[in-house]
Order: structure tokens, then C-alpha cells, then sequence
């Protein structure tokens, strides 16, 4: 993984700590960079994945709880209901701005070229939902 130095100096983008928006650019191709090295579809599931699908098929699952980005569950056939996401992942992304959601198909389109994506209501930046240093994580409750 990259650090933001290496991001600011593979895409010569200067740091002023006064400029929210040279912030926000930073965070945004940090946040490609990551996207495109780590992007679904270049590991497989495994025995265990295939194994947690198997209880959820046997209705022996309760819950899936992970930390993993990488929506290997999803591949490996455990239902979106049964996985929670701590840190989020690939499986959906939305505008920092605006929180509109992004088709998925665009959004791997996007990572896989290198591309920016901008939210097509308010062409703020769109960014997997996966959680980053710094940023909180979900906190889903069940009954």
C-alpha cells in the first residue's frame, strides 16, 4: 500500500495544510490508489468462505461479522442479510458530498482505468464505502 506522500509525488500534487480542497484531492486519489490495488477479483475465496456459506445454507448461520474490504463472503455465496461489514467494502459506494449511491459497474470502470468518479448529481468525488484511518465505523444494531 501506498502512503499519501507516495500519492502526492506519483500524481505532483502539492500539500498546503490551509487548502481543504488540496485536502480533500489527497484523500480522494489515496483513496483510488487503495481502490485500484485492492479492487475485488483478484483473489479467490477460500475453504473457510466456502464453509461460512454452507452454515447459511444449513440455516446454521447467525451472522457473518468480518473486517475484510474484499467482498469474498458475497463471492463465496453468503447472502448480503447474514454479512456485517465493519470496516465496509467494495460491494457499494456513494458521494462524499451528497450521499447519492453509484452504480457499481461504473465504479469498477472507474478504478480499473484509473478514473476519478464524480457523483452524477453533484460531481462531488465517489468513493468506496470502505473505512479509512481516521474515519468511524458503522455501527449496526440488531434486535
Amino acid at each position: 500500500m501506498r502512503s499519501i506522500s507516495s500519492v502526492k509525488t506519483q500524481y505532483h500534487v502539492s500539500f498546503s495544510p490551509c487548502s481543504a480542497f488540496k485536502l480533500c484531492t489527497i484523500f480522494v486519489l489515496a483513496v483510488y490508489t487503495l481502490a485500484h490495488e485492492l479492487y475485488p477479483g483478484k483473489f479467490r475465496p477460500t475453504i473457510t468462505h466456502s464453509f461460512i456459506r454452507l452454515l447459511a445454507e444449513k440455516s446454521l448461520l447467525h451472522i457473518c461479522f468480518t473486517q475484510n474490504i474484499d467482498t469474498l463472503e458475497r463471492r463465496a455465496g453468503v447472502p448480503d442479510h447474514k454479512i456485517i461489514e465493519a470496516h465496509g467494502s467494495f460491494a457499494t459506494q456513494k458521494c462524499i458530498n451528497c450521499k447519492q449511491p453509484f452504480d457499481g459497474d461504473k465504479m469498477k470502470e472507474h478504478i480499473l482505468q484509473k478514473k476519478i468518479a464524480r457523483c452524477e448529481s453533484c460531481k462531488g468525488y465517489v468513493k468506496p464505502d470502505i473505512v479509512f484511518f481516521g474515519e468511524g465505523v458503522r455501527i449496526v444494531i440488531y434486535d
